[in-house]
């Protein structure tokens, strides 16, 4: 799935399964995206900020390099295979997420 460049505010697309999905440089402020599925997604350059990825399963090759997850819900996620180069992480909400291995 191809959303480059979408403006997906306050979207809510919880449960999606976004495998192979191109989201580079789309706007996902305040959109829901709860107990989704993450494979081989390019998330970078997004704003993410006030969104909801609580539960995600990141299961390998997850671009969040350059991300703006300022204020995003990242509790309970798997980040074992995410690249978070440069991602902004400023008053993000990490309870029990699971960095083993960046």
């Amino acid at each position: 799935m191809i959303l480059s460049g979408a403006n997906l505010y306050k979207a809510d697309q919880g449960r999606s399964n976004l495998r192979s999905s191109n989201l580079q440089n789309a706007f996902l402020q305040g959109t829901n995206l709860s107990e989704a599925v993450f494979r081989e997604i390019n998330l970078s350059l997004v704003t993410l900020s006030e969104f909801n990825l609580q539960g995600v399963v990141v299961s390998d090759r997850v671009d969040l390099s350059s991300a703006n997850l300022s204020g995003a819900n990242l509790s309970q996620i798997n980040l074992r295979y995410a690249n978070l180069g440069y991602a902004i992480l400023h008053q993000t909400y990490l309870m029990e997420a699971d960095f083993q291995g960046i």
